[in-house]
């Protein structure tokens, strides 16, 4: 198992300079992530912050 911060799923879903080098280690990973309870929340709130970038 391996933990996924949340910067990673940020970088995973939305266009950042290492998204697809995040991509591929995640998509190579045959096991289950393991994800903190608050990575929901942050997850929000740091792609909530990315809308509002100028």
């Amino acid at each position: 198992m391996i933990y996924v911060d949340s910067s990673v799923i940020v970088a995973y879903y939305c266009p950042e300079a290492l998204s697809s080098h995040v991509q591929s280690l995640l998509r190579a990973q045959m096991k289950k992530p393991a994800l903190s309870f608050l990575t929901e929340v942050e997850f929000a709130s740091a792609v909530s912050r990315k809308d509002k970038r100028p």
